[in-house]
């Protein structure tokens, strides 16, 4: 089974994935392959698909081939990967094959398509990626068998579980003596016509039920409440467990994306807190219904039987139509918004009357074809479903019909009938939600690939606890005699031999690895081999907080945030934080680059050299050991860097001071200076 496309980016690494299983026979995460890969927003450049390709043990050839050529390919040269433009993006899928003017190919974002020779020709990008075994491949080690790993959620119980599973029961029982006393109900009244028992049972059948209704709305009422708790758990457990134990791929995915992959644990823990418990509910009302109904009488059970199978065959075919047409329907909305941005754009900034109309014929195209599409679908499951309801209503009155001519040949008498009447759902719901049952496991494990990139060792977490250690002395010095960090599986930083202890420069070519080791330094980021040592004791700064506390970087990326200012600098007395601009004078600079209220301005609606300045306010307000400064005057003018540096000079005289600046703009310009050039 091939995986299916997530995220927009993900197409290539799906591509590969199936060639790795191909020709290797290892099957491979894509979360795995992103670890291992540079993979942007846009995707995979093919010179990175090459790298991670040769990692992995394939080789992989670029040609260019015509769609005429692509016809004249034997059958044995497929399967191979090639590039389509959808949507104004390209996009790779996987050729199978083209036979009788159709082409046959897998799509990570809509499975397996059949589609017109003609109709491919239009998107098909002429260019073909054929992927073959690495020729050292024999030679190397086969890689032991990884421990498959899970998503789980370490503080999930299992007793509401239970609870749910006894109320499930309950009810199945309560259903089922409603079926025994409507039997003994009737008989009392027609044959012995006991009106005070009746109404005694009556009442005592009322009461049951009204409390199994009080119990079963009780017990879901704290399913929920306990499910929605349990997601909040997991929304942070599994937040923090990403961010402290696999950081790099943190870094790699947007934070909508991880947002949104988040929300999944709300239909996972629900699934894990009731899907065991109905499938077994509909499996022992299925068993036992059918029993009591088979001694009771065997061919009303039998009539039962063939309802129960053609219900399911409908509920398959309903299923089968979902299956279809949903992706499909989706993709097609998805082309139909993008050719009406296209049409609203065209005719807002266009003056071209040809070209409008062009637009404005391909987009109601695309809505004929939608409309086609959707009501294809509907119109199949209105038929299902008015078969289904057809069946529902004659099924009952055909037993009836049956049931009244066995009672006629006194092969079945009236109460026993009613009982059957009463009772068959016991027996026909189990098998109506099978296919429901089927969805729902399929979700879950659609929902596990989704989780995946939270899935994580609980040793790890054990481990991480441990390296945190208590560290409150004055940072002194840092000393690295070996550190590496790895882009991906072909790019890596390696730092040899380094030593800070006093003020300096870190100098190197752009991509040096400059950046990157500010962001090790300071915690940002962690490493993957060697160890730092400060004050001459072994820590990981992206482990120890304390440490992260005394490491101030300053560098010029953006915030994204839409917080305020005071809350970005995290001052709690507005007065005290006022009182200190105005000691320092920095007020004066405030106004002049635009900032007056720090309570209500956004930090992401700052410019960048407001948001620099304000980036600095933080040595004013905290006391740090280090200080890194990484581009962090770049975006201030000439008039404000030189002020910042004569208060800098005396408020960092006996700090240690990391500098990194393209503008050789320093604080401290005639400090020791370091060159990087870890990029390998």
């Amino acid at each position: 089974m091939k995986a299916k496309q997530i995220s927009s980016n993900e197409c290539a690494l799906i591509v590969l994935s199936f060639f790795i299983k191909k020709f290797t026979k290892q099957k491979i995460s894509i979360e795995k392959l992103k670890d291992e890969s540079n993979l942007s927003s846009k995707g995979l450049s093919l010179s990175e698909l090459k790298e991670l390709a040769s990692s992995n043990n394939l080789e992989v050839n670029f040609f260019k081939c015509s769609a005429d050529n692509l016809q004249k390919l034997e059958s044995d040269e497929f399967p191979f990967a090639t590039i389509i433009r959808e949507n104004n993006f390209n996009h790779m899928v996987i050729l199978h094959k083209i036979r009788k003017g159709k082409v046959y190919f897998y799509d990570p974002k809509k499975g397996d398509v059949k589609m017109k020779l003609e109709d491919f020709e239009i998107i098909y990008q002429n260019v073909v990626l054929e992927f073959k075994l690495n020729k050292d491949f024999q030679k190397i080690a086969p890689k032991q068998k990884a421990q498959k790993s899970k998503v789980k959620l370490s503080f999930l119980s299992t007793k509401i579980s239970v609870f749910y599973f006894c109320v499930l029961m309950i009810d199945f029982l309560v259903t089922l003596g409603i079926a025994y006393a409507n039997k003994l109900f009737f008989g009392i009244l027609i044959e012995k016509s006991m009106l005070y028992l009746a109404l005694s049972l009556f009442l005592i059948l009322f009461w049951f039920i009204l409390f199994n209704a009080y119990l079963k709305s009780f017990i879901t009422k704290k399913l929920y409440q306990y499910s929605f708790n349990q997601f909040c758990l997991a929304k942070k457990e599994s937040f923090l467990n990403l961010f402290t134990l696999n950081n790099k791929r943190f870094q790699k995915y947007d934070e909508l994306e991880i947002y949104q992959r988040m929300q999944n644990y709300e239909f996972f823990i629900f699934y894990k807190l009731t899907f065991k418990s109905d499938v077994l509910a509909d499996f022992l009302s299925f068993v036992i219904s059918g029993v009591i109904f088979y001694l009771t009488n065997i061919y009303l059970i039998s009539i039962v039987v063939i309802y129960c199978i053609f219900s399911l065959i409908i509920c398959f075919f309903i299923k089968t139509n979902y299956d279809q047409n949903y992706r499909q329907i989706i993709n097609n909305k998805l082309k139909e918004g993008n050719d009406f941005n296209n049409l609203s754009f065209s005719f807002k900034v266009n003056n071209d009357p040809i070209l409008n109309e062009t637009l404005l014929k391909k987009w109601l195209n695309q809505n004929n074809n939608s409309y086609k599409i959707v009501s294809n679908f509907y119109s199949n499951n209105i038929n299902y479903g008015s078969i289904e309801g057809f069946l529902s209503i004659i099924a009952p009155i055909f037993i009836l019909l049956i049931g009244a001519i066995l009672t006629w040949h006194n092969k079945l008498s009236k109460t026993e009938l009613i009982f059957f009447l009463t009772g068959a759902s016991l027996f026909i719901k189990p098998v109506k939600n099978v296919t429901s049952h089927l969805q729902t496991y399929k979700k879950y494990k659609d929902c596990l690939e989704v989780l995946r990139i939270f899935e994580h060792n609980s040793k790890d977490i054990d481990e991480k606890n441990k390296s945190s250690l208590v560290f409150e002395q004055r940072i002194e010095n840092i000393k690295i005699s070996y550190l590496g960090y790895k882009f991906s599986s072909y790019k890596k930083l390696n730092i040899d031999n380094l030593i800070i202890d006093q003020k300096c420069i870190f100098e190197g070519n752009n991509g040096c690895g400059k950046t990157t080791l500010s962001k090790i330094l300071s915690g940002v980021n962690d490493f993957d081999e060697g160890e730092i040592l400060i004050n001459n004791q072994i820590v990981r700064p992206f482990e120890n907080n304390l440490v992260k506390q005394k490491i101030a970087l300053i560098d010029s990326n953006e915030q994204k945030m839409s917080i305020s200012l005071t809350q970005y600098l995290s001052v709690d007395n507005l007065n005290q934080f006022h009182s200190l601009l105005k000691e320092t004078k920095l007020d004066i600079l405030l106004s002049k680059v635009g900032i007056y209220d720090f309570e209500t301005t956004m930090i992401n609606e700052l410019s960048k050299g407001q948001l620099q300045f304000v980036k600095l306010l933080k040595l004013f307000i905290f006391e740090y050991d280090v200080i890194i400064f990484d581009e962090a005057f770049e975006n201030l003018s000439i008039e404000i860097f030189q002020i910042f540096q004569k208060y800098f000079q005396i408020l960092l005289a006996s700090k240690i001071v990391v500098e990194i600046s393209h503008n050789q703009r320093y604080i401290f310009p005639s400090s020791k200076r370091i060159t990087i050039n870890g990029i390998k």
